[in-house]
């Protein structure tokens, strides 16, 4: 699992009128620990629970009225579970919201920095904006000579959206379930002719938990070891964003070598990995997608 904080340096900030959403699956208390450090700072919470399990006690250990649980009874994955607290934003009358990670959280002044920034920036024709997202081991090694700067795509904890415009252009694709929601919407944010911008005073900082460095000749290379069911959904959904954006084709050629690659030669559980990432070329090629169906 990931642990993002993010940190910033501001003193004094302006409280903006914006919700929150957090998608939980399987949440303990340092899920609740991390939506403390952002609880006070917005006006509502989200929190669209995707478990196999009720968390309704849990969410009610946060004794806050700002709280808005939602049980799905079941996994309807991230994209889905992202509309759903969109479309609630949406009815409740707000026009960003903050969407975070269960596995996020801020430091003291982080979030503060972060709205005044946000309230200071013009914001017409801004799909969204996002935090600056590095592994802590690289933060030297970033400069903040612009505040911010526009991009093609980011991950999706710590971003404000644009909820009109997300309605707009179509919403998080469902089709993907897990991983390339975030570059999906932003590649299509563009594609309508609006903007991704990252504010680079604001830093989001990873731990990724199953993040290995290995050699690779004369230097290190990134080895995440996602789980075989993992794999299927990288798998598939590559070959789906390589299809449908044709624009960014050799990124996800290059992407796919890459995975086979750090598989065979770099993780373990080869075998059982290689047949659900073959599996997952196999369903985008039969129009398989969502949920993966497994064992059938």
């Amino acid at each position: 699992m990931e642990k993002i904080i993010i940190n910033s340096i501001n003193k004094k900030a302006k409280m903006m009128k914006i919700p929150a959403t957090v998608i939980w699956y399987n949440p303990d208390n340092e899920n609740i620990n991390n939506i403390k450090t952002y609880i006070n700072y917005v006006e509502k919470i989200y929190i669209i629970d995707n478990s196999m399990k009720n968390n309704t006690k849990l969410s009610s250990s946060l004794n806050n009225d700002k709280i808005e649980y939602v049980y799905n009874n079941k996994n309807l994955g991230i994209a889905k579970a992202l509309n759903l607290a969109c479309e609630k934003a949406i009815n409740d009358g707000f026009e960003w919201i903050l969407t975070m990670d269960q596995d996020s959280s801020f430091d003291s002044d982080g979030i503060k920095k972060y709205f005044e920034t946000f309230d200071n920036m013009e914001k017409e024709n801004i799909g969204i904006f996002s935090p600056r997202h590095i592994l802590k081991n690289d933060i030297d090694k970033f400069s903040d000579d612009k505040e911010s700067i526009e991009i093609n795509h980011v991950m999706t904890s710590g971003n404000l959206l644009n909820l009109k415009i997300w309605e707009e252009i179509g919403k998080f694709d469902e089709n993907l379930f897990i991983d390339e929601v975030d570059s999906e919407i932003c590649f299509r944010i563009i594609e309508n002719g609006y903007k991704v911008i990252q504010l680079n005073k604001i830093r989001m900082f990873h731990e990724l938990g199953n993040l290995e460095k290995k050699n690779f000749f004369t230097r290190k290379i990134s080895v995440l070891n996602h789980n075989h069911i993992r794999k299927y959904y990288i798998m598939r959904n590559k070959f789906y964003m390589l299809k449908k954006y044709k624009k960014y084709r050799s990124r996800y050629i290059y992407y796919i070598l890459n995975d086979f690659f750090k598989v065979i030669f770099y993780e373990k559980d080869k075998l059982r990995k290689l047949k659900y990432m073959f599996k997952g070329i196999a369903d985008f090629m039969k129009s398989k997608m969502g949920e993966l169906d497994d064992g059938k």
